[in-house]
């Protein structure tokens, strides 16, 4: 009797898992899809960034040229800024992969209480 309820059991963990994990899976992969895109468009951004501070920086290096320092200044918060936000994305999609890996392993038996000894 026990071992019969065992089995139920065992079945019935399974297919929730499985069901999870059907349902989960494609949320998962969008959020996958959608923090890949927002990288690769910040790396775009950041070497936009630092081409047009290259390029103030050959302005403001000019004799007559108007005080752009305060907006190379900006321009290196607003990189840091970038590459901190890159920091946070990565490892949030190192998450995202281990959350992929951790739902492609197997169910594993439920553990059992002291009051399921009873």
């Amino acid at each position: 009797m026990a071992t019969q309820e065992n089995k139920f059991e065992n079945i019935a963990t399974q297919k929730f898992a499985d069901g999870l994990l059907q349902f989960l899976t494609p949320i998962v992969q969008a959020c996958d899809d959608q923090l890949l895109q927002l990288y690769v468009s910040q790396n775009t951004l950041a070497s936009q960034i630092c081409l047009l501070q290259i390029e103030l920086e050959k302005f403001a290096n000019l004799a007559q040229s108007p005080n752009f320092q305060a907006y190379c200044s900006k321009l290196v918060i607003a990189r840091q800024k970038l590459a901190n936000l890159n920091q946070t994305l990565i490892a949030i999609m190192q998450r995202l992969d281990r959350l992929e890996k951790l739902a492609a392993e197997p169910a594993r038996p439920a553990r059992r209480g002291i009051f399921d000894l009873l």
